[in-house]
């Protein structure tokens, strides 16, 4: 029993694998009862990790290890937690990035829940948490994806141009995306150009895709806590292995998005969100934009 892992049901990672059960044994948190509660006790039993008691029980994959809390006469003992907690979120704010490549494999609605739970903590102006988002997955991600694409075919996409003092930061990142570290697509070669940028009304081929709006009436205020939502959700999502990628490109359709999602009008659409586990090896996931440096952007005042 020594040689077992447990892993707290808050901390979920990564994906179930396509087979039916794990190979090993790893200590799971049985689902606690009343009398649990009252005491403050977690009783832990050993069993397979299973695509079914995954979905119960809320546990990850058992190749990432983690540390652990445990009562020890009734007092909270920390195993690693302390500076493994600080470490993590360093680790995962560097581990997130866009992701354009997904694999097919579907992802557990635990998942998306528990790290929405996670971001429903993010603050808001008067508490109002101004955050709405829907989510389509299987067939209603299929449906979506088919009529966005087949009108994004027909014309361009309706957003606010780009102020001109912005254009370089764009233009970097298309060389960087499409360069030889990226897709590697010659600039003359106008189809498989055509054909890159098409997938952004596929949402990359992820198996979820999501929208989030907004009300119309609130102010640039509260779209700001829309975003502080949006990057808890998204190092949530990170912290179990899986990948995102923001869209603002499938908003310029939003009559489109409005319908198949079933949107009140009075919303404003802020962006999509491609949500699915990476294709780790493929190299435009592992790109890396670059950031401008502090000194650019934060001034510090003392006199």
């Amino acid at each position: 029993m020594s040689s077992n892992i447990i892993i707290p049901i808050e901390v979920v990672y990564h994906r179930i694998t396509k087979s039916s059960q794990f190979t090993s044994n790893f200590l799971i948190p049985e689902r606690l009862g009343p009398s649990d509660h009252r005491s403050g006790s977690t009783t832990y039993i050993s069993q397979p990790i299973t695509k079914e008691n995954f979905a119960m029980n809320g546990v990850g994959h058992p190749d990432v290890q983690h540390p652990t809390t445990r009562l020890v006469r009734g007092t909270q003992v920390t195993d690693q937690r302390e500076h493994t907690r600080r470490d993590s979120f360093e680790s995962y704010v560097h581990l997130r990035r866009s992701v354009r490549f997904f694999k097919s494999d579907a992802v557990p609605r635990p998942l998306l829940q528990m790290s929405l739970q996670l971001a429903q903590r993010a603050p808001s102006n008067s508490n109002i948490q101004p955050w709405r988002v829907r989510i389509a997955s299987s067939n209603a991600r299929d449906r979506i994806v088919g009529s966005l694409h087949a009108e994004a075919l027909k014309y361009g996409p309706s957003i606010p141009p780009l102020p001109k003092h912005f254009h370089r930061f764009r233009s970097e990142l298309g060389s960087f995306l499409y360069g030889k570290d990226g897709y590697n697509i010659a600039r003359e070669d106008k189809t498989s150009l055509e054909q890159a940028r098409m997938r952004n009304y596929e949402f990359f081929g992820a198996p979820v895709c999501a929208v989030v709006s907004i009300d119309e009436t609130l102010a640039p205020v509260d779209v700001m806590t829309v975003g502080m939502f949006l990057q808890t959700f998204i190092l949530a999502l990170a912290e179990k292995g899986l990948g995102t990628c923001l869209l603002v490109s499938v908003t310029g359709y939003s009559h489109v998005l409005k319908r198949e999602f079933g949107i009140d009008e009075n919303q404003h659409l802020l962006c999509g969100i491609a949500i699915g586990w990476p294709m780790e090896d493929h190299k435009v996931n592992n790109l890396r934009t670059p950031r401008e440096s502090l000194d650019q952007q934060v001034t510090f005042i003392e006199e």
